[in-house]
């Protein structure tokens, strides 16, 4: 099996499960809705944030400047423990409360400060919108430039991914937790609320759009593009853990209908190619045409590459203002080249000068695994399914105290185990091929992360014990749980895959890949050995899954602790 082989069978297994029919009636749309709105919090990581009854989030504003038309505010919110998101907010003139546009944006060099982000910010001001530009979490092509929160880590790290934690999951929340403190200021008038953004920022608009209702009205640019037609686009943030199993980004966008949705492309845009958004606004019309939502669904194209041009920004304002104010013509928008955009190093858009230390993607994932894993024990081994799978796992987690003791993760259960070592199973999705043999997928590794915390709670309890870990799956969460920071001793991989593609040649062309939460094909190429250099362990042993007992026990005796386990 090459590359090219596993390409192919994963575009298809995309375009086959974007294909699936959007509602055919409201029943169906009210069904999807239901299910699909926890599906997405699942999947974006936020199903344990989530609360109908939150408080206002901390926030300090840290500065302000008159810009002649409007002034520009500097704020830091805490919208989880220890992410700080640096927020911009352009304040118009006046006293009255203002409607409420939010702008996260895409993957500029310099974030917030770049000037087609500041030009759409300050338009909206002048054009009397409370404009808030949440800077995005963590970073990717942005170098050495000056921007903020880099310290929360890069979009390109697939660990925390592997454990629930997205960076276009913590940049959602952000928004939503912003959208909270700007309830809690007088000059935000939060019952007509609109959001927009491009490319990475188009991603986090859909998905801030589909999973709170406060926002009346979305503009995704350059993003929302059809995976029938282009299904491998996008960097990290484009691919969320089992969101396959919504379906495709029309899908997302119809958790909302009739919510007024305006999706702007770009002619020679070939990251989101005009043709995918042009699809995506179709399927969606003719859902609203069939469910009587007419006009609910605009599509518009520009000429230009893949950016938010002049000509974009002026059609959004002219739909925030017939969908949150009621203007039956827009309001004038001064022209672009007079409008006073800060040069990129200006303190005036530094919200942080002297940041606290910061939460990290992977500390997130640290936590949240430790939560489980201790939740795990406290409630008798059982555990939920994690990482927003849709299938159910059990894992058993009963750390037994005591240096005699490995610690054994098993792709499937064995009776043959020696009595002093503890068991950690995750059981998965077992697949059955011939008369005995059975195999669970990984990709995606919603059981493998199940595993992993149970692991990282069996670790914590006591420090530095061996692991034994049996079969593909159980490598796999060994690895995540010891790169996310478990202290463990020796290990002794048995299976270990050196590849996705070498998995999938076990599995067989014949595997159902509708059941694989589909994960970036970067990460897909890569193999499992990198994720060896990160795991803190004090020796790492390969065996083959045939492995015997007495090789076990020799390669644990092998290890620095000894023949303890003899």
């Amino acid at each position: 099996m090459d590359a090219a082989w596993v390409d192919r069978w994963l575009r298809e297994a995309v375009q086959r499960a974007a294909s699936k029919p959007l509602p055919k009636s409201r029943e169906e749309l009210a069904d999807l809705q239901a299910s699909g709105s926890l599906l997405l919090r699942r999947s974006l990581g936020v199903d344990g944030l989530w609360s109908d009854s939150r408080q206002p989030p901390p926030a300090v504003q840290t500065g302000s400047a008159d810009q002649g038309g409007f002034t520009l505010e500097r704020w830091v919110v805490e919208t989880q423990p220890g992410v700080r998101a640096t927020v911009l907010l352009y304040r118009p003139k006046g006293g009255e409360r203002h409607p409420v546009i939010l702008n996260p944006h895409g993957h500029w060099p310099l974030k917030k400060a770049e000037p087609v982000v500041q030009a759409r910010a300050i338009e909206q001001a002048l054009c009397g919108y409370l404009a808030a530009v949440i800077d995005s979490p963590g970073f990717s092509w942005e170098g050495d430039r000056p921007v903020e929160r880099k310290a929360m880590g890069t979009h390109w790290d697939f660990v925390p991914t592997c454990a629930g934690v997205t960076a276009t999951g913590v940049y959602v929340w952000d928004i939503v937790r912003v959208l909270d403190f700007l309830e809690s200021i007088p000059y935000a008038d939060c019952a007509k609320v609109g959001i927009t953004g491009e490319s990475g920022g188009g991603t986090a608009t859909v998905y801030a759009f589909a999973l709170d209702g406060r926002i009346r009205c979305a503009v995704p640019v350059v993003y929302a593009a059809s995976l029938e037609v282009q299904p491998d686009n996008g960097c990290p943030c484009n691919h969320l853990p089992d969101l396959l199993s919504l379906g495709d980004r029309a899908h997302a966008l119809a958790l909302r209908a009739p919510a007024p949705v305006l999706l702007i492309g770009a002619t020679d845009d070939e990251e989101f190619p005009p043709e995918a958004v042009r699809r995506t606004g179709d399927k969606l019309r003719e859902m609203g045409d069939r469910l009587g939502f007419e006009g609910w669904c605009e599509t518009a194209l520009y000429e230009g590459p893949h950016t938010y041009s002049e000509p974009m920004r002026r059609a959004a304002l002219r739909f925030f203002d017939r969908h949150l104010r009621g203007f039956p013509e827009p309001t004038p928008v001064p022209p672009e080249s007079s409008l006073a955009i800060e040069p990129a190093d200006s303190p005036r858009l530094l919200c942080d000068p002297r940041p606290l230390p910061s939460a990290s993607f992977r500390s997130i994932a640290r936590e949240r695994l430790e939560a489980a894993g201790a939740a795990t024990t406290q409630a008798g081994g059982h555990l939920g399914a994690l990482g927003g799978s849709g299938f159910e796992a059990l894992v058993e987690a009963s750390p037994t105290p005591g240096a005699g003791a490995a610690l054994v993760l098993c792709d499937q259960t064995r009776g043959d185990l020696p009595r002093d070592w503890t068991p950690v199973r995750a059981p998965g999705l077992w697949g059955e091929r011939g008369p005995s043999a059975r195999y669970c997928t990984i990709l995606g590794v919603p059981t493998a992360l199940a595993a992993a915390a149970a692991l990282t709670a069996a670790a914590r309890t006591c420090p530095g014990r061996d692991v034994v870990a049996i079969g593909p799956m159980a490598c796999v969460a060994t690895l995540l749980a010891a790169s996310l920071g478990a202290t463990l001793g020796t290990v002794v991989l048995c299976g270990l895959p050196q590849s996705h593609s070498a998995l999938l040649d076990e599995l067989g062309p014949d595997y159902d890949p509708q059941l694989l939460p589909i994960l970036p094909l970067a990460h897909l190429r890569g193999d499992f050995p990198a994720l060896l250099a990160e795991a803190p362990a004090r020796k790492t042993i390969h065996l083959p899954l045939e492995a015997t007992l007495s090789e076990l026990r020799e390669a644990l005796a092998s290890g620095p602790n000894g023949g303890r386990n003899r």
